[in-house]
């Protein structure tokens, strides 16, 4: 099946450093259109509900995830809602003795069910098959996206309504992928590998003896442990930076991952699962073990050829991804200014750069309301975002640093105008309000963004919130156009104070007023992004991982917003 990539085993050494060279260039395997289906129309139709009854049981393995638990019931709602009748949904558990043979069952992913096993024993990896076998049907699947796509098949092609009400099996399917090909097959097989860790590395040794662990007791498959300390060998799976020296561009240089990024590569015949520091070889791991050592899918094991991940090095929240009818992510962070907090135990923010950088990457909202940049904060954020972000407000009318103020990013949105505000109360650099005019590149809409810090002190702060309610009407008055409010507000929501200064303004706070929200409600924050009309908040999200928890004594916040 992968056929054209067995040239490269023969290489001589100099081509293979040629071809190592280019060490970030994909050579393919992402899925595309190009796809090859087989069908097979039943002699007799397989009635899957009759009457609005059915006698099918949807199964799930035991140990399935919340997305197949979802698809599971995709399934079931489509029954339901074709012709009323309620199915049976349940576990592939069996007693001791207990069999399954003769049960009328619809078996979902990686089911203990022979059934299951004679389909996926016969598809690629990452082909899928939905078909009748011994009386049950079957979704099969070796990968998380194949199964869920045979799903929304199944589900939209392949339960077929008669005129009666009956709802009916249309036929076996199976796609056969025709982009993706397989690293490990019958002439460069699995078996052949070891696991390499640097010499000394405790932990990416942990990791290494976890990957063979897994491969061992769910695939069946026993590799060797080393550390690079052993001789190079042809076929090796390389975590971290070792001391490969034909691998020495992905680890060094221009073209290695910086800081910021990891990479999980295939090249030749090796793999490569690069981080250039400790925190972030360690997060590839824990990507490589989770995103393609799941057993919970498949009992096989196996990548696509030309895997090419370089990525953002972040200790992911799976919340993240904008919906489709998202225009706008704005964030607000307050990052922490040792200058500020010399106490405190998380150090200086050059110790907390990458934790800080990393999650601005992953998430991207388009503006931020920073809060706490030092003068060598805004210096040390430009050199590590300036290839995306650009930043104002960093100087107040006194021509002093300013410790709030804003960044957006250049290629989604242009900033039209800037202005920071003194408040008359509290320290000017710290207290004061920040605010851009911005225009939306994809839809030319305009949108004001502010970013604030008010003062610990009580009085101050009301005084803070008189201030800033007059100076949101009178930039709605003069541009007319949607108002997002970010910043450490230094108070909850609950303060008659912040409740005035929404009602006076005429805005909703994102927390309540998106569609969805990422915590629970209860948590008591003092961060808040507010916003005029113009703006719908479709989700609001606190972010609260340990990488968060390491980077500041403040959660970032964010929302995404759909202009209307």
């Amino acid at each position: 099946m992968k056929c054209h990539g067995l040239w490269l085993k023969n290489c001589t050494f100099l081509l293979i450093i040629a071809i190592l060279g280019g060490c970030f260039l994909s050579c393919g395997g992402e899925e595309g259109d190009d796809r090859e289906t087989d069908e097979k129309n039943t002699d007799s139709a397989i009635v899957i509900a009759s009457g609005g009854q059915t006698q099918y049981t949807l199964v799930r393995p035991s140990n399935a995830d919340d997305e197949l638990l979802e698809k599971t019931v995709q399934i079931y709602e489509t029954i339901r809602d074709a012709c009323g009748a309620l199915a049976e949904m349940s576990d592939d558990f069996l007693q001791e003795g207990e069999g399954a043979d003769g049960r009328k069952e619809i078996l979902i992913g990686l089911t203990n069910r022979p059934e299951t096993a004679a389909v996926m024993d016969e598809i690629g990896y990452f082909d899928y098959s939905i078909r009748e076998e011994n009386g049950k049907i079957v979704i099969a699947a070796h990968t998380r996206q194949a199964l869920m796509q045979a799903v929304d098949v199944f589900c939209e092609e392949l339960l077929v309504k008669g005129a009666d009400g009956t709802l009916t099996f249309g036929g076996d399917r199976t796609w056969h992928s025709e982009e993706q090909y397989e690293f490990f097959f019958s002439e460069n097989p699995i078996e052949n590998y070891r696991i390499v860790y640097p010499e000394g590395n405790s932990v990416l040794q942990s990791y290494a003896e976890q990957m063979a662990t897994r491969l061992r007791n769910s695939f069946s498959v026993t590799l060797p442990v080393v550390s690079d300390a052993e001789p190079a060998a042809e076929y090796e799976i390389l975590l971290g930076v070792t001391s490969r020296e034909q691998f020495a561009s992905c680890y060094t240089g221009a073209e290695a991952p910086d800081s910021k990024h990891y990479l999980i590569r295939a090249a030749y015949s090796n793999i490569l699962i690069v981080g250039t520091n400790q925190r972030s070889a360690e997060l590839a791991c824990k990507r490589f073990l989770n995103d393609y050592m799941d057993d919970r899918y498949s009992d096989r094991f196996n990548l696509p050829d030309g895997l090419n991940r370089y990525e953002v090095a972040y200790e992911a929240d799976l919340d993240c991804e904008r919906g489709e009818e998202a225009d706008l992510r704005i964030m607000s962070y307050n990052i922490l200014s040792e200058e500020l907090s010399p106490e405190s135990p998380l150090g200086s923010l050059s110790s907390r750069k990458d934790l800080v950088t990393t999650t601005l990457l992953y998430y991207l909202p388009d503006v931020v309301g920073l809060q706490e940049v030092s003068g060598s904060g805004w210096a040390l954020l430009e050199e590590e975002l300036g290839d995306i972000y650009e930043f104002a407000g960093q100087k107040t009318p006194n021509g002093e640093f300013s410790y709030t103020g804003l960044m957006y990013n250049r290629n989604t949105v242009e900033l039209l105008e800037q202005e920071n505000v003194l408040y008359s109360v509290g320290n000017q650099r710290i207290r004061l309000m920040s605010w851009g005019l911005f225009r939306h590149r994809e839809s030319g809409q305009q949108f004001i963004v502010m970013s604030t810090h008010w003062d610990i002190v009580r009085e101050n702060r009301e005084t803070d919130a008189i201030e800033m309610t007059a100076k949101v009407n009178e930039l709605a008055e003069q541009y007319g156009c949607p108002i997002v409010t970010t910043g450490d507000f230094n108070t909850l929501e609950s303060t008659p104070y912040f409740k005035k200064y929404l009602l006076d303004t005429a805005q909703t706070e994102a927390r309540y007023a998106a569609a969805e929200i990422g915590f629970a409600l209860d948590e008591d924050v003092i961060d808040h992004i507010t916003s005029t009309t113009g703006l719908e908040p479709l989700f609001f999200k606190l972010l609260q991982t340990p990488q968060t928890l390491a980077a500041s004594d403040h959660n970032p916040i964010w929302a995404d917003f759909r202009f209307n």
